[in-house]
């Protein structure tokens, strides 16, 4: 991992929350919008959101809805960073 993709993990703060209700469509155009943007989005999971899938999971199938790459998970957030292309 490279030292900017852990410093993302660590210093920066959470954007998007997904709770009870899951992976919504909403939710991942949001995800979307923002690693347009700001190029690094760092995503927090309820306890509520974790019934069906673990972190790992769920990082992986945002990463695949969202077309970006995952960075990391580290206890309940997830990093998506947009790909270089």
């Amino acid at each position: 991992m490279k030292k900017e993709d852990r410093k993302a993990i660590v210093e920066i703060e959470a954007t998007v929350q997904i709770g009870k209700a899951g992976l919504t469509a909403s939710v991942v155009e949001e995800i979307k919008r923002q690693i347009e943007k700001r190029k690094v989005v760092k995503v927090r999971i309820l306890k509520s959101a974790l019934t069906s899938l673990d972190i790992e999971d769920m990082g992986t199938e945002l990463a695949k809805r969202t077309d970006s790459k995952l960075v990391g998970v580290r206890g309940r957030c997830i990093v998506l960073k947009k790909p270089k292309k």
